[in-house]
């Protein structure tokens, strides 16, 4: 009986080894791993540095198009591009200062569509405000340029509407009054645009309500 009793001990003893070393290597497992803390570290500072770099090159384009907005002959032109100008070194601004990752990105990323659209939207305005008057009077405005600047209108719109729905998760008043500043005086000057372009659709010519069925 004795021998029975040991003899199953010594069995149970042994069954459990490998359970227990399986434990062990789970838990292990579930340590951070310095390599890898190394890396994620490294990642964090790698990331951190293109966003910078980012920013410089986004800053920098911002500061030529506002120096080169005073060449364009439209008003509305000049004004458009000064204006995402600003919008666009004041987000980079905030952008930053806040946490990585975070809504730093977000703001940064808004700015950068921003400046994107810029491109489309200032050529077609010069475009369709310098058309030949006479043209003009025949055939009307450019009506496919027009509809492509309200689209990227509305586009900027949605874009504010982001911009304000991140405001509340900035980290301090100066960069959320920032933001705040930025949404009112660019929201002006997408008004403004919409009302140039919506003037020159409805200014009187010949043919331009048959050029205008073909858009």
């Amino acid at each position: 009986m004795k021998i029975k009793l040991f003899a199953m001990i010594l069995f149970m003893v042994f069954m459990s080894i490998p359970a227990f070393a399986q434990s062990e290597n789970d838990a292990n497992s579930n340590k951070p791993v310095p390599t890898q803390i190394s890396e994620k570290k490294e990642m964090g500072e790698q990331k951190k540095a293109d966003n910078i770099d980012e920013s410089k090159a986004l800053r920098e384009t911002a500061k030529n198009k506002k120096e080169k907005a005073k060449q364009l002959k439209s008003k509305s032109a000049n004004e458009h591009r000064s204006a995402v100008a600003d919008f666009v070194q004041n987000l980079l601004d905030v952008a930053d200062r806040q946490s990585l990752g975070g809504i730093g990105e977000q703001v940064r990323e808004i700015a950068r569509q921003q400046n994107a659209s810029e491109d489309k939207v200032t050529p077609n305005l010069e475009k369709v405000k310098n058309k030949n008057k006479v043209r003009k009077f025949l055939f009307g405005t450019d009506f496919k340029k027009t509809k492509e600047i309200k689209k990227e209108m509305q586009e900027a719109k949605k874009r504010l509407n982001e911009l304000e729905k991140t405001k509340d998760e900035v980290d301090n008043s100066a960069d959320k009054a920032i933001i705040e500043e930025q949404i009112k005086s660019f929201q002006d000057n997408i008004n403004n645009v919409l009302k140039d372009v919506e003037d020159e659709e409805k200014k009187f010519s010949i043919f331009g309500w048959a050029k205008k069925m073909f858009i």
